[in-house]
This record gives C-alpha cells, sequence and structure tokens, in this order.
C-alpha cells in the first residue's frame, strides 16, 4: 500500500471511491434516492477542482497503483479545531486492513506540519466505522444534524488531539 499526495489524474479514482464507499457504507441509513444520484462523472470534476485548488488530498494506491481510499482535510472552518478532515473513505474491500488509520495518521502530520494541535471529523451517528473514531479517542463530541431527501441525519462533530 502506498499513500501519496493526490494529483489532477487521480480525480477520476477519488471520485469512484468516494461515490462507492457512499454506497456501501450509507445504504440503508442515507435514502435510497439520494444514493442513487451520485455520478462519478460529477464528483470527478469535483474533485479537479479540489486539487488544482488546495491539494489537501493523499490517496492510498494498491500493488497495482489502483487508488482504493483517500483522505481530504485542511483548516477547519466550522468547529473550534484548527484542522479538519474533510472525508475520509475507502473501497469496502480494502477497510479494515489499517489503511483508513494510515490516511489519518497521514493526515495528522501535515496538521503537524502547520502547527495545530486539534482536528475535527464529521461521522453519521450510524456508520459503521464509527468505532474506527472512537478508537482515536475524541475529546469532544458534538451532536448535529442535517437533512437529505426529506430525512435527518444525525452525525457526531468530533474533535481530536494531534
Amino acid at each position: 500500500m502506498v499513500i501519496r499526495k493526490a494529483k489532477v489524474e487521480d480525480a477520476q479514482g477519488i471520485a469512484h471511491v468516494h461515490v462507492q464507499s457512499w454506497k456501501t457504507t450509507y445504504w440503508g441509513i442515507v435514502p435510497q434516492t439520494y444514493l442513487d444520484e451520485l455520478d462519478e462523472t460529477t464528483r470527478t470534476e469535483r474533485w479537479v477542482k479540489i486539487i488544482t485548488e488546495v491539494n489537501n488530498t493523499k490517496v492510498a494506491t494498491n500493488e497495482e497503483g489502483k487508488i482504493v481510499g483517500f483522505v481530504h482535510y485542511g483548516r477547519s472552518e466550522r468547529y473550534a479545531a484548527d484542522g479538519q478532515v474533510y472525508a475520509l473513505y475507502l473501497l469496502e474491500s480494502y477497510q479494515r486492513r489499517g489503511i483508513g488509520a494510515q490516511l489519518l495518521e497521514a493526515a495528522k502530520t501535515e496538521f503537524q506540519r502547520q502547527g495545530w494541535h486539534t482536528y475535527a471529523v464529521e461521522a453519521l451517528v450510524d456508520n459503521p466505522s464509527m468505532a474506527f473514531y472512537r478508537n482515536n479517542h475524541p475529546v469532544h463530541y458534538l451532536l448535529s444534524s442535517f437533512t437529505i431527501h426529506g430525512k435527518v441525519l444525525r452525525e457526531w462533530v468530533m474533535t481530536f488531539n494531534v
């Protein structure tokens, strides 16, 4: 497994992981109508823009060089934390292998490089990966909610020390 900084040509692979992760992780949690609307082409365009403008994204690639996961991070603009992990996703077949921990560690290294001491993560309350975040010992929890396709979803906003 290789963890490296994302390149513009990775946008399609990142979009694939992003969409597929939502469809497998949030099946039965997020309205199916929303999941059915997720589109890799649209997401690819969004990731090209993100990588071109800020490039705070690291990817995990397998032995064949295929992107199997990514982490997107930066300064927290919404919470009382220095940084924020905006997205951390893996293809389902690569979960529970320690790759998520490696991606999170890559983001934390960047936070340390910036001199930041805390970071925030948002995760749906019903996210099957909540144990992963709990194992990283959040120091603060805040319960929040938002609506997708008429369904109110609850999420934890967790703050961690770097």
